[in-house]
């Protein structure tokens, strides 16, 4: 969008459209968990993601769900912004590879991220 498209909408300036954050999800998953199949996406926007701010995207797998051939694991993500205001959350259903299966245990969000100053994946949007 642009500025003048933005603020006609009601914002204060151009903001991310919600693919790039769901683009973004996608990846952390795939690089989290090699070889998952993203089965289901639920996302809800919480504020709007202005253009040249930078986010925070914190991933957890809340539960894994034996069936007899297959492991399902749920994850969910908070997007942020610097500030700490909650931009998204996403639900997020995977088929968990055969390779992970055997260790596929749920972990907090804390466990995922490699330290709480250092969040597991954070991206600037350019303006």
């Amino acid at each position: 969008m642009d500025n003048e498209a933005a603020r006609a909408a009601g914002f204060e300036g151009r903001i991310c459209h919600g693919a790039l954050l769901t683009s973004i999800i996608s990846g952390m998953i795939a690089s989290a968990f090699p070889g998952a199949v993203w089965m289901e996406h639920d996302i809800q926007f919480k504020r709007p993601a202005p253009v040249g701010q930078t986010f925070d995207f914190v991933l957890s797998l809340d539960e894994t769900i034996k069936k007899p051939n297959k492991t399902l694991g749920v994850i969910t993500v908070a997007v942020n912004d610097i500030a700490g205001h909650l931009i998204a959350t996403s639900r997020n259903v995977v088929l968990l590879p055969a390779h992970a299966e055997a260790n596929a245990e749920p972990k907090r969000a804390d466990a995922i991220e490699k330290h709480a100053e250092e969040p597991a994946e954070t991206y600037a949007v350019p303006a």
